[in-house]
C-alpha cells in the first residue's frame, strides 16, 4: 500500500486514552500503523461537583505529551481528537479543552451521547453483515445503544453508566447483584422501544470483548480473532457466573482476561446479561470495531452519498485484492466457469442456496491466487493461512473458514484434514458440499490456466447407456487447448472423488463468430 496521508485519532475515554495512527492510500484503503493506549482513568479524577481535579489535569498533560512526541515523529497529516463521557460530564470542560489546545496545539471535540452512539453504529454497520440488531458500546462511564433495522438507525440513546460506574456499585455479594439489576432496569425502562426487540446484540468495548475472550478460551475455540465471535444468551450467563464464583484476587489469572479488566468484568457482565434479557436477544455478536473506526469511516466515506458500504463482504474482498495485487480479470473468468459447473451439478438447489453458493464461488475465485503474492511455493497454504487467521469484515466465522478452504483448495484429502479442526463450526453435510465446490473451483482454474478465456460453453451429458457422465467443453474457434486439457484431466479426479461419480470430457471446437 502506497500511503497518501496519515491520520491520527485520539480517543479520550473515561477509563483509557488511546492514540491510533492510520496510513491511507489514494483509493481510501487504510491500515492501522500504531495503536497506543494509556490507562488514565480520568473519571476517577472528577470531584463531587464533577470537576476534573488538578491531578487529572496533570495526568491528561502527561498522556498528551507522550502522544504529541509520537505524532510529530510520524508526520501525521490530520489529528482527530475526541472525548467521551468523562470530559462530557466535567463541569470545567472548557478549561480542560483550552489547556490541551494551548499546551499541545491539539483541539479536542467533545462528543454528545448521540454522536458517540452514531459512530459506534457506523463502525458496526461497516464491519458486519447484520441487517437488524441492537449495537451497544460500553465504555467506562457511559453505554450507548443503537437499534437499527435494514441497516438504518431507528433509535439511539446514551446511558450515563459504564464499566467503572458499575464497579463502584459492586461488593461481591447478592446485594450488589440486586443493586445493579435494579439500576440496569431503571435505565432500560426509560426506553419503551428497547423491550423485547428480539434482535441480535452487537457488543462493542473492552468489557464485552473480555467476556468473549474468557468464553473462547474455556471452549478452546479453534478460530482466531474475536470480531464477529458469537455467544448465546445461555453462554453469556454461564460465563458471568463462572467469573463471579472466582475470588477477585484470582480473576486476573483467568486465561483471556486482562489484569486491567479483572476488577470490573463481573458487574459489567451482569449489566450486559440484563440488557440481553430485557431485549430478549438470543445471541451476542462481538465487534472489534468501535468509536475510532466509526470516526475513520466517516472521514473515508465523506465524499459518498452514504457513510455505509453498500456490501461489506464485497468491500472486504476488494480491499484484499488490492492488498495482494490480485487480478479481477482472473477472478471473473474462473468464477464464470465455476458457476457453470455448479449449475450443472446442483440443478435442484433452492434460490437461497444458489445465492449463497454463487457468492462463495465468486469470492473464492477472486482470492485463489492470493498466496502467490507471498511465495509461489506452497502458495495455496499461504492462501489458507492468511484467510483463516485474519478477521474478514462482514463474514461470520463459518463463512470465513469456508472461504479459506475453497480459495486454497488443492485436494479432497487436504480439505478434509483441515476441516477436521473446525468440526464444531462446520457440520458434516456442509463439508461434503465444500469438497465438491473446491473441486469445481480447481476445475474452473484449470480451464483458465493460460490466462485465456477459450471456453465458450460447458455441458454435462448422459452418454447412452454408459455409466459415465460426459463434460463437453465448447472451445472458441481457432483456440488451442492443450494446457487446459492437461490440467483439467488432473483436476477431474478430485471432482470424481468429491461427487463419487465417473466423468469423461471432450473438447469441441466451436465457431463463435
Amino acid at each position: 500500500m502506497i500511503e497518501q496521508e496519515r491520520m491520527a485519532i485520539i480517543d479520550v475515554g473515561s477509563n483509557s486514552i488511546r492514540l491510533v495512527i492510520y496510513g491511507i492510500d489514494a483509493k481510501r484503503r487504510y491500515r492501522s500503523l500504531y495503536n497506543l493506549k494509556i490507562a488514565a482513568r480520568l473519571s476517577e479524577y472528577l470531584n463531587e461537583e464533577d470537576a476534573l481535579k488538578r491531578e487529572g489535569f496533570i495526568v491528561l498533560t502527561q498522556v498528551f505529551t507522550q502522544f504529541k512526541a509520537v505524532l510529530d515523529a510520524q508526520n501525521v497529516n490530520h489529528v482527530e481528537a475526541v472525548a467521551t463521557a468523562a470530559i462530557r460530564r466535567a463541569t470545567n470542560q472548557q478549561d480542560i479543552l483550552q489547556h490541551i489546545n494551548q499546551s499541545m496545539g491539539i483541539t479536542i471535540r467533545v462528543l454528545s451521547g448521540e454522536e458517540e452512539a452514531y459512530y459506534g453504529y457506523l463502525a458496526t454497520i461497516n464491519s458486519t453483515n447484520i441487517k437488524d440488531g441492537l449495537m451497544f458500546d460500553m465504555g467506562g462511564s457511559s453505554t450507548e445503544v443503537v437499534y437499527f433495522k435494514n441497516r438504518e438507525i431507528v433509535e439511539s440513546y446514551s446511558f450515563p453508566i459504564g464499566a467503572l460506574t458499575l464497579a463502584k456499585m459492586w461488593n461481591e455479594d447478592q446485594a450488589s447483584m440486586k443493586r445493579i439489576r435494579h439500576v440496569a432496569h431503571e435505565h432500560f425502562r426509560q426506553l419503551s422501544w428497547l423491550k423485547k426487540l428480539g434482535v441480535p446484540l452487537i457488543g462493542v468495548g473492552g468489557s464485552v470483548r473480555q467476556l468473549a475472550a474468557v468464553h473462547r478460551k474455556r471452549q478452546q475455540y479453534p478460530v482466531s480473532g474475536l470480531h464477529q465471535y458469537e455467544m448465546t444468551d445461555t453462554q453469556l450467563h454461564d460465563t458471568f457466573h463462572y467469573l463471579r464464583k472466582i475470588p477477585p484476587i484470582k480473576r486476573s489469572e483467568i486465561a483471556g482476561l486482562s489484569q486491567e479488566r479483572a476488577g470490573n468484568i463481573v458487574p459489567a457482565g451482569l449489566f450486559i446479561a440484563e440488557l440481553m434479557r430485557h431485549t430478549e436477544g438470543k445471541n451476542l455478536i462481538i465487534s472489534r470495531k468501535g468509536l475510532r473506526d466509526g470516526i475513520l469511516y466517516d472521514k473515508l466515506l465523506q465524499d459518498r452519498q452514504t457513510r455505509r458500504f453498500v456490501n461489506v463482504k464485497r468491500e472486504t474482498i476488494y480491499q484484499l485484492m488490492r492488498e495482494f495485487n490480485l487480478s479481477d480479470t482472473y477472478g471473473k473468468a474462473v468464477y464464470s466457469l465455476a458457476r457453470s459447473y455448479y449449475h450443472l451439478l446442483f440443478p435442484n438447489d433452492t434460490d437461497e442456496e444458489r445465492a449463497q453458493i454463487e457468492q462463495l464461488l465468486l469470492f473464492s475465485s477472486h482470492l485463489r491466487m492470493l498466496g502467490h503474492y507471498i511465495d509461489e511455493e506452497h502458495a495455496h497454504a499461504h492462501t489458507l493461512n492468511v484467510l483463516i487467521n485474519r478477521s474478514l469484515d462482514g463474514f461470520t466465522h463459518e463463512e470465513r473458514i469456508s472461504l479459506a478452504l475453497l480459495s486454497s483448495f488443492t485436494s479432497i484429502k487436504r480439505l478434509r484434514k483441515k476441516a477436521l479442526q473446525y468440526k464444531r463450526i462446520l457440520h458434516g453435510r456442509w463439508i461434503r458440499k465444500l469438497e465438491i465446490l473446491g473441486a469445481i473451483i480447481r476445475m474452473a482454474a484449470s480451464l483458465y490456466v493460460t490466462g485465456r478465456e477459450i471456453i465458450a460453453k460447458v455441458e454435462l451429458k448422459n452418454v447412452g447407456r454408459s455409466r459415465y457422465l460426459q463434460f463437453v467443453f465448447h472451445v472458441k474457434k481457432g483456440e488451442s487447448y492443450y494446457f487446459e486439457q492437461q490440467h483439467a484431466t488432473l483436476s477431474l479426479r478430485q471432482l470424481e472423488r468429491a461427487t463419487k461419480t465417473k466423468y469423461r470430457m471432450i473438447f469441441i471446437e466451436e465457431d463463435q463468430s
